[in-house]
């Protein structure tokens, strides 16, 4: 068995489910590899693709993270009946996809339960759909 090569792997599925840096660390620790060890690989892939910077490996993940949790530019709008004459009938309140300050906080507690930087939790909660390559 190759530990470098089951590694690696991990660390690239794991990026590719959006997982953050610390959360990858956090379950190969579990599974009883090095922190140290997981960190270089990380390194390593990271360098491999050094058209990206660290920032950017993160910043996809979370938005990965997002698409997958439905929040940020993903969020859908509350309103479950289209129907403006339903809605105007039985005083449903619309939001238009704008998330409410509840919402928001939620939001923001998911990305840091999953391991990202208040910095990046908070581009991704701000961003709108058009934004999104």
């Amino acid at each position: 068995l190759n530990d470098g090569l089951y590694i690696r792997g991990m660390i690239t599925s794991m990026r590719r489910k959006g997982l953050s840096r610390k959360m990858i660390i956090s379950k190969l620790n579990a599974k009883k590899i090095k922190a140290e060890e997981t960190q270089k690989y990380i390194d390593e892939i990271e360098q491999e693709n050094s058209d990206e910077t660290n920032q950017d490996f993160e910043f996809k993940a979370a938005l990965e993270f997002a698409r997958r949790k439905k929040i940020g530019p993903y969020r859908r709008c509350t309103q479950k009946n289209y129907d403006k004459d339903y809605n105007e009938d039985y005083n449903v309140e619309v939001n238009d996809g704008q998330a409410t300050e509840q919402q928001i906080k939620r939001e923001l507690s998911r990305l840091a339960r999953a391991g990202f930087s208040y910095e990046i939790s908070r581009k991704i909660i701000n961003m709108k759909e058009s934004e999104l390559d």
